[in-house]
C-alpha cells in the first residue's frame, strides 16, 4: 500500500482510511478500505491515546454527506487495535472508485446506533470510559486515491471538575462521602453534526474521585457530563449533612470543554462559597476564563496582581469582593460593634462599654489625660503606643513605633499565616500612581449595589486580573460617613502620632492621605 510520509497531526485522535492500491482507483471496484491511526495531543478519560484492544467503529456511504443510507457503505465495522496496526473485524471495501464517499467514526463503539442524528446517549458515572464520546467525521466527499482519509476526532461530551478546600472550622481534611451536581443525565446525539441535546429531568449525578488533589486543594473530583444549561447546584455530603453550592448564574457544561469549579467548603455556615471557575478547551488546554481565577493562601482567597503581593479578593470582614466587611480603628483588632452590623445605620448593637462608637474614649492605645491640650483633635487623651512626641503621650510617653506590630494588624491576629495590613507604599502603588494598572470608578458592581475601585493590571503575565475596593464609607462615632468613598487602613502612622495613614479614593479622586486613629476604617489583607 502506498502511503504518504506526512499526516496532519491536530489536538486531535486521527484516523487515515486510505485504498490499499492505488493501482486500483482505476477500477470499478477500489478495493479494500485500510485504516492507519495515530493520536495528537488530545487525551481520552481512560488514557493519554489510544491503547492495545482499543476499539472503534467506521461508517462509510456514498450519496448525500447529510444524511447516512440505511445500508451504508461500511456499517459500523469495528476496528481493534493492537498496540501497533488497527485490524477490521470484516472487510471495509469501498464502494466505488468513482462516487464520492463520506465517513464517520465513533469512540467507544456504541451497542447500536438507532439514528445518526438523533441516537440516545445515557450517562454511566461509574465508567467514565464509556461516557467519554468521541466522534469523527469527513463529509467534503472522497474518492479511492492512495491518500489517507483523515478522521479528526472530538469530545461531543462536557466535563466538570470540582476541587474543594475546606475551613479552618475542620481541624482537618473531612471524610466525603459524595459529590453530586443536579442535572441532565440523558441526550440525544447527532453525530454527523457533532451536536448533544439534553433530554430528560434534572437528576444527582455524583463525581467521581480523584486519587490525586489539584494543587492548593485538599480533595478533587471529576465526572464526564451531558453538555447543557441550566445546572447550578453542587452538593457535598460530610458525614450525612449536606453543604451545598447554589450558583447565580449557570454552571457552564459545553462540548468539548471541561469546567473547573473551586469551591471553600465552611463548616458552621453549612454552604459553599465560589473560589474559582474556569472554562478549558478539553483538547488544546486553552483558557477560557469566566473571571479572575483566585487562588488559595493559608486558607484565603488572593489574586496575583503581578508586583509581587498577594492581594486578598474580598476586605477583612468580608466573604465576596463587594462586600464592605468590617470596620477597624487602627492597630485594634476587634470591632466595636457585634459581629454582622458593621453597616447598620444607625448602630444598635455594640460590644459591652462600646456605645460610644469609634472615639478616643474607645481607643485601645490612649489613655485620659488632661495634661495633653496641644492639639484640639486629641485634647485630653494621651497616647500610650506608637508615638514619637511627648505632647502627645499620657505622662510624656514615646516610643518611636511608625509600624504596627503583629500584635496590634488585624489581619495577622484575625487570619494568621502570614496575612497583614498593607504598607501605605503598597496601596499607593496599587491604586494611585503605578502605571501597570487601570483605575475605574464602578457603580453598582456586579449589580451588587455597591460602588467603588475597579484595579485592573493591564500588563505582563497578570494581564487582566482585577482587585475591587467597595467605597465602604468609615465610622466616626457611631455614624457611618455618606456615600461614594473608600477609606482603607495602612500599617503606618502619620507624622503626627495621633494619625495614620489611610489609601481615600470617591469617584473623581484617589490618595493616601491621614485620619485619626481612632476612626473605623476597612482593611484590604496582603500577604507574600
Amino acid at each position: 500500500m502506498k502511503k504518504r510520509n506526512t499526516y496532519i497531526l491536530t489536538a486531535a485522535a486521527l484516523f487515515a482510511l486510505a485504498a490499499c492500491s492505488k493501482e486500483n482507483a482505476t477500477q470499478e471496484a477500489a478495493g479494500s478500505i485500510c485504516i492507519e491511526a495515530s493520536v495528537g495531543t488530545s487525551t481520552k478519560v481512560t488514557s493519554t491515546g489510544f491503547v492495545k484492544d482499543d476499539q472503534i467503529a467506521v461508517y462509510a456511504w456514498t450519496g448525500s454527506a447529510a444524511s447516512i443510507p440505511a445500508k451504508p457503505v461500511v456499517n459500523g465495522i469495528v476496528n481493534t487495535f493492537d498496540g501497533t496496526k488497527w485490524t477490521p473485524a470484516t472487510m471495509m471495501e469501498w464502494e466505488n472508485a468513482k462516487d464520492a464517499h463520506y465517513f464517520l467514526g465513533i469512540y467507544p463503539v456504541p451497542a447500536s446506533v438507532s439514528s445518526f442524528t438523533e441516537d440516545p446517549y445515557v450517562l454511566n458515572p461509574d465508567n467514565q470510559g464509556a461516557s467519554d464520546l468521541l466522534v469523527a467525521t469527513s463529509l467534503d466527499g472522497i474518492t479511492p486515491s492512495g491518500d489517507p482519509v483523515e478522521l479528526e476526532f472530538n469530545h461531543v461530551m462536557a466535563k466538570l471538575n470540582v476541587n474543594l478546600k475546606f475551613r479552618t472550622e475542620f481541624e482537618s481534611t473531612p471524610t466525603v462521602s459524595s459529590v453530586t451536581a443536579k442535572e441532565k443525565g440523558s441526550a440525544t446525539v447527532n453525530y454527523l453534526t457533532k451536536t448533544v441535546t439534553a433530554t430528560g429531568s434534572a437528576t444527582s449525578i455524583a463525581l467521581q474521585a480523584l486519587s490525586d488533589a489539584a494543587t492548593g486543594y485538599d480533595l478533587s473530583y471529576s465526572c464526564i457530563q451531558v453538555p447543557q444549561t441550566g445546572v447550578r447546584t453542587i452538593t457535598i455530603n460530610i458525614g450525612g449533612q449536606k453543604y451545598e453550592y447554589n450558583a447565580t448564574d449557570d454552571i457552564p457544561l459545553e462540548s468539548g470543554k471541561y469546567t473547573t469549579l473551586g469551591l471553600m467548603v465552611g463548616k458552621d455556615k453549612e454552604l459553599i462559597e465560589l473560589e474559582t471557575v474556569t472554562v478549558d478547551d478539553w483538547l488544546t488546554g486553552e483558557n477560557y476564563s469566566s473571571g479572575v481565577a483566585e487562588r488559595l493562601h493559608d486558607g484565603h482567597a488572593y489574586v496575583d496582581m503581578g508586583d509581587g503581593i498577594k492581594w486578598a479578593t474580598c476586605n477583612l470582614g468580608a466573604e465576596n469582593e463587594w462586600e464592605c466587611g468590617d470596620y477597624f480603628a487602627w492597630g485594634v483588632t476587634e470591632t466595636y460593634y457585634l459581629p454582622g452590623h458593621g453597616q447598620e445605620d444607625p448602630p444598635t448593637h455594640w460590644r459591652p462599654g462600646k456605645s460610644d462608637g469609634y472615639t478616643w474614649s474607645n481607643y485601645k492605645h490612649c489613655v485620659k489625660d488632661d495634661n495633653v491640650t496641644y492639639m484640639s483633635v486629641i485634647n485630653g487623651w494621651g497616647l500610650i503606643k506608637y508615638n514619637d512626641q511627648a505632647r502627645y503621650g499620657h505622662d510624656g510617653f514615646v516610643d518611636k513605633k511608625y509600624y504596627l506590630d503583629m500584635e496590634d494588624d488585624a489581619v495577622h491576629i484575625l487570619w494568621g499565616g502570614s496575612w497583614r495590613i498593607p504598607t501605605a507604599y503598597e496601596l499607593r502603588f496599587l491604586a494611585v500612581y503605578s502605571k501597570n494598572y487601570s483605575r475605574e470608578w464602578v457603580n453598582n458592581y456586579k449589580g451588587k449595589g455597591v460602588d467603588g475601585l475597579l484595579i485592573t493590571r493591564i500588563n505582563g503575565p497578570c494581564k487582566g486580573n482585577t482587585v475591587f475596593l467597595p467605597a465602604a464609607r468609615q465610622r466616626y462615632n457611631t455614624d457611618l460617613s455618606s456615600k461614594n468613598a473608600g477609606y482603607y487602613w495602612t500599617s503606618e502612622r502619620g507624622n503626627n502620632p495621633f494619625v495614620a495613614h489611610d489609601l481615600e479614593f470617591n469617584k473623581n479622586d484617589r490618595e493616601v492621605m491621614a485620619e485619626e486613629r481612632y476612626a473605623g476604617l476597612s482593611i484590604r489583607p496582603v500577604s507574600y
